[in-house]
């Protein structure tokens, strides 16, 4: 709100800490002062999916329909359970929201637009609830102070931000859709040069895999089972047992290869004891890993250390001395989307076991020429890696600035 400020504004302290100096006419409240709040008591087995006659949103957006209507003007709606706590938005009308989420309605003579952007820019994270599931209440956070204009200039405020914010989210929107393109072209890249090689003049036959399609002639093709011992990792369990974890050895989780892009891990942040390695197994440096449980599974890494690995996770030992294991690693980056889709058929939690790896084809050439793709993949894909790192950059410093 400082940004809209003339600098002949006299300005006084508001004695709170994250507020700092407001107009000398500005008075200052409690949150609970200006709108009130109340719990959605509606739960997702009366959503509709396809129709309905009034609307209801969740955390995510819209969720479905329900038959009756309840908030009759707009109104504001903010996350009070699980991912995204403390997320606020503006709803429509004749429209619901889900038990995650809690209403917030100014009162008489308030601005509502002005309510949401004096909530975005309070520091909810103190109010947090930081359980398993995080939740946030209003009983806390609504005894927070505020700056309070006048109703003209809360008006002024909201509109200056409506159309600032909104250039704002424009730029990020169109940063994201480029990430997104930048991404999909990366793993169309990727697929091509290990399923097709980097000479597209040569003949080529089919594979009888529908994912691989036809192969160059000259290739290799074989299953990964028949190419390296496929072992999974293992858990020591109950979790966090001392008997088992915070010893001198390296354990490593799903969280450390998901954590980022890069073809190899270099640690990870768990340790486990000696008692503890008896119930899973080490791996020495240069091993090709492939999650294999929960919603980031089929991702590869190799890592640069010897370490333990858990359940989650599975090892390529013992490759064939005609493979390359980067270039290995590469084919399995193509097909994490497959993995996915496979794993997640009928099943609740998605799990990729090493049967389902072991089946997996893989067609691969001459050592020589995998050098040559792993070389080629490299270059390109560290140039789509330093444009998306560009685009990211760009996003954080938009919402840094939003923010401010």
């Amino acid at each position: 709100m400082k940004a809209i400020i003339s600098p002949e504004t006299k300005m006084k302290d508001s004695e709170v800490e994250y507020i700092g100096k407001i107009p000398i006419d500005w008075g200052k409240c409690r949150l609970k002062n200006v709108c009130t709040s109340f719990n959605s008591n509606i739960t997702t087995n009366i959503i509709n999916k396809e129709c309905g006659e009034y609307k209801i949103f969740g955390a995510s957006g819209l969720a479905g329909y329900i038959e009756y209507e309840t908030m009759k003007n707009e109104y504001l709606g903010i996350v009070k359970d699980g991912a995204g706590v403390g997320r606020i938005n503006s709803y429509p009308s004749h429209s619901s929201l889900l038990g995650t989420l809690a209403y917030i309605v100014p009162n008489a003579g308030i601005n509502m637009n002005w309510v949401k952007y004096i909530i975005q820019n309070m520091n909810l994270g103190e109010s947090i609830d930081k359980t398993t599931i995080p939740h946030i209440y209003f009983s806390s956070y609504g005894n927070n102070y505020i700056p309070f204009p006048s109703l003209p200039e809360q008006q002024v405020i909201a509109d200056y931000l409506d159309n600032i914010c909104s250039k704002i989210d424009e730029i990020i929107a169109e940063a994201k859709a480029s990430i997104n393109e930048y991404k999909e072209l990366k793993q169309s890249v990727i697929f091509e040069a290990v399923t097709k090689g980097l000479d597209k003049s040569v003949e080529f036959i089919d594979s009888g895999d529908e994912w691989l399609g036809k192969y160059p002639k000259s290739y290799n093709i074989g299953q990964l089972s028949m190419l390296s011992n496929i072992v999974r990792g293992g858990s020591p369990r109950p979790a966090g047992d001392p008997r088992y974890y915070g010893g001198n050895i390296s354990f490593m989780r799903i969280s450390d290869i998901t954590k980022d892009d890069n073809i190899y891990v270099n640690s990870c942040e768990n340790t486990i004891t000696e008692e503890g390695l008896t119930r899973t197994r080490m791996i020495p440096p240069n091993t090709l890993l492939l999650t294999n449980s929960g919603a980031t599974l089929g991702v590869p890494k190799i890592n640069t250390f010897e370490t333990a690995f858990n359940d989650g996770i599975a090892a390529f030992l013992d490759f064939d001395e005609r493979l390359n294991i980067v270039y290995v690693y590469f084919f399995l980056k193509a097909r994490t989307s497959y993995f996915l889709e496979c794993a997640s058929m009928g099943m609740g939690q998605p799990n990729l076991n090493t049967d389902i790896i072991g089946r997996t084809k893989i067609v691969f050439p001459t050592l020589v020429e995998q050098q040559k793709v792993v070389s080629y993949l490299e270059d390109r894909c560290g140039k789509l890696n330093s444009l998306i790192a560009e685009k990211e950059s760009l996003i954080n410093d938009l919402e840094a600035y939003k923010k401010s």
